[in-house]
């Protein structure tokens, strides 16, 4: 009941309502609170917005990571940027939800992907890492070999010498990933 009347408050025009309702929904974890949640991170008020994102962050769940992947997409660099931001701290949660967009239309998209990736551990980030950096985009390349090498992956040094070969400074961060990695295969 008291989760309903909350969600009510959602739809007030009042920004510190709408605040105080997110905060009271934060650590709720229902579904029907997720929707309103994305609609409040799509608000243009520095409030809301962190008070949805600490709302989400919170949720913990792969349906909160469904729900925010499309907003990579947006038209509004903020609404990405916040996006960007509460996935790469949920992002663990939905991991299988992202090899879709690993191929993406647009490479801003993709650069996101690789640089959410680039910050969660696990065996299958670092497999979207490493078909990433065979991407046609420059930029999503390197943030695929910056990714692996943060999260310091040695399955994937044959695949980053190979990089070496590529643009000056797409080999650059190949070369840094390598050096994070540490493993001899690459001092040649």
């Amino acid at each position: 009941k008291e989760m309903l009347q909350q969600l009510e408050r959602m739809h007030d025009k009042d920004p510190s309502v709408l605040r105080d309702a997110i905060g009271l929904l934060t650590g709720v974890k229902d579904a029907r609170v997720l929707y309103p949640l994305i609609k409040a991170l799509q608000v243009n008020d520095p409030g809301i917005q962190q008070a949805a994102i600490d709302a989400l962050i919170a949720f913990e769940d792969e349906a909160a990571v469904y729900h925010i992947l499309p907003l990579l997409s947006d038209s509004r660099v903020y609404v990405r940027n916040i996006a960007r931001e509460v996935l790469d701290k949920i992002g663990g949660y939905g991991i299988g939800l992202f090899q879709p967009h690993i191929k993406d239309k647009d490479e801003d998209v993709r650069k996101m992907i690789a640089d959410i990736l680039g910050s969660i551990h696990g065996p299958e980030p670092k497999k979207m890492l490493i078909e990433m950096l065979k991407d046609p985009c420059n930029n999503v390349r390197c943030s695929a070999a910056e990714g692996l090498g943060r999260v310091g992956d040695s399955s994937a040094v044959e695949a980053l010498i190979d990089l070496l070969n590529d643009e000056d400074w797409v080999a650059l961060f190949a070369a840094g990933a390598l050096g994070r990695i540490r493993d001899k295969r690459a001092i040649p």
